[in-house]
């Protein structure tokens, strides 16, 4: 078959929607930035344990018409974000970022991508009972304690030695007597202190959206 009927047969069998070109899937579970080469595809976050962000490139005349599509497969926040605030959706036509974030209502949401040139619109397609979150900053926020424990003990043990003796001289009506005392303490002194110091740091990341 000549290359001009193998073309010819390939613009029937499109025309007549009998070829489907089969989207591309990437499944991201951590946060990814958006190159040129993704565009056209399906982003999933299946498989993902934590919060997933997507990051789009800034919409220029290059990639205008070019889209991508998101949708959270895991019970687990999605975001998609724009490059200086370029992100044109639910209410703002200068968003930093929006996403799916509330508990129980996350799974199945999906974000449409579109680039106009000038900005990336971004359509939500959720359920009615799932809620958007537009421009989330996270800050996180810092406390500890510290307590201190502290013991002394002290204890003293002594022996205490005494010993006497005298001696008599004289001669004649003369006498003389020599006394001789001894004393010997002998003494254990123990001071024992015992210090105890513990530290607990705390770091929670606190969200807040506006819509």
């Amino acid at each position: 078959m000549s290359h001009e009927n193998i073309m010819r047969l390939w613009n029937d069998a499109a025309t007549g929607g009998f070829v489907r070109p089969l989207l591309r899937i990437i499944t991201k579970t951590s946060a990814y930035t958006v190159t040129p080469a993704d565009y056209g595809s399906v982003f999933t976050t299946r498989g993902a344990t934590a919060e997933v962000w997507f990051t789009l490139p800034s919409a220029s005349s290059v990639n205008k018409g070019n889209w991508c599509l998101f949708v959270n497969v895991a019970n687990q926040n999605m975001f998609v974000k724009g490059t200086d605030d370029g992100l044109v959706t639910f209410n703002n036509l200068t968003s930093d970022n929006v996403g799916f974030s509330s508990a129980s209502k996350l799974i199945g949401g999906a974000f449409l991508a579109i680039s106009d040139g000038t900005s990336w619109l971004v359509m939500p397609i959720a359920e009615e009972a799932q809620s958007i979150a537009v421009n989330v900053s996270s800050t996180p926020t810092s406390s500890s304690s510290k307590s201190t424990s502290s013991s002394v003990s002290k204890s003293t043990s002594g022996t205490l030695t005494t010993s006497k003796s005298a001696t008599l001289t004289g001669t004649g009506a003369s006498e003389t007597q020599t006394q001789t005392d001894t004393a010997t303490i002998t003494g254990t002194a123990t001071d024992t202190a015992t210090s105890t110091a513990t530290s607990t740091a705390t770091i929670t990341a606190t969200s807040t959206a506006t819509a």
